[in-house]
């Protein structure tokens, strides 16, 4: 596990009454607390790892889940960047996008400030 997903998953289990997880861009989780597994019926959050929303819950609760990936994407990315442990190229592939141009672009469009003005703003 690298340095910036380890990151997340110490967070992760720092908040062990709240279910959270984080998922990839082809939508399998890649981290998860324990009340999250315990929710999806498995023993822990290694239960979770590498599998689909519509492997772990009914139809109707995975369906819902879908619709909030790209929010948790985006927080993904914000909290990466508020690390500043990960270069802003090796966010943009992590999460997805092709390139760092295209993710700079993105970002801008919805934060208005590129990924580096928003880490410089962040005082890292």
């Amino acid at each position: 596990m690298d340095q910036s997903l380890r990151a997340v998953a110490d967070v992760l289990a720092t908040t062990p009454h709240v279910m959270s997880c984080v998922k990839d861009v082809d939508g399998r989780y890649i981290a998860a607390n324990r009340a999250f597994a315990e929710r999806a019926g498995v023993g822990g959050p290694g239960g979770v790892i590498g599998r689909w929303a519509h492997e772990l819950f009914p139809r109707d609760l995975a369906d819902g889940a879908t619709r909030y990936v790209p929010r948790l994407v985006t927080a993904v990315i914000v909290f990466l960047l508020g690390l500043a442990i990960a270069k802003i190229s090796e966010i943009a592939l992590r999460c997805g996008f092709s390139s760092q141009a295209h993710f700079s672009s993105a970002f801008k469009n919805s934060f208005g400030m590129t990924p580096a003005a928003y880490r410089r703003a962040s005082g890292l």
